[in-house]
């Protein structure tokens, strides 16, 4: 994530991203094995109500680009398949929060977020904090975690940036 403020109130927040998942699931003789890898980047404006004190509410909204690769692969009783999609999706996230600064060097962002929809479900409403601790004047860290609720489904992910 790259963060760089283009006023006291308004930054500029960039990110390139990777996930992937696998799982195997058994129905009686026959096993189906799934792999899911996705690449993403966004870009978007975060807006600051009161960036220089120790608790700063603050609004976001990032246009995103992700493609996805999906591969499913069975074998057993009824006999083996293949099979293989990729897509490409362009989506937008939006949301509020409030950063509170925990000492010079960390803070933690609760949040509430809406991510559109996309043709199978995912997005939507989530909620969740992030941790944010900095590493010198450039250098940030994050972990976040949130929570879907529509559907319950959880997220957790980290990272590292640069900040301006």
């Amino acid at each position: 994530m790259v963060n760089a403020p283009l006023s006291e109130f308004v930054d500029l927040r960039m990110s390139l991203g990777s996930g992937g998942m696998g799982t195997s699931i058994t129905d009686g003789l026959d096993t189906v094995d799934l792999d899911f890898t996705a690449v993403g980047v966004s870009a978007g404006l975060v807006g600051h109500f009161q960036p220089n004190n120790a608790v700063d509410p603050y609004v976001f909204g990032n246009l995103m680009y992700v493609d996805l690769d999906f591969e499913a692969s069975s074998s057993g009783y009824s006999g083996e398949f293949n099979s293989h999609a990729s897509e490409s999706m362009v989506g937008y996230n939006v949301g509020a929060g409030v950063q509170c600064e925990l000492n010079k060097h960390a803070s933690i962002s609760p949040y509430l977020s809406y991510t559109d929809e996309d043709e199978y479900g995912n997005g939507g409403a989530s909620i969740g904090p992030m941790l944010n601790i900095w590493g010198g004047e450039t250098l940030m860290f994050f972990l976040e975690a949130n929570q879907s609720l529509g559907d319950g489904t959880r997220m957790l992910g980290c990272g590292a940036g640069l900040q301006f």
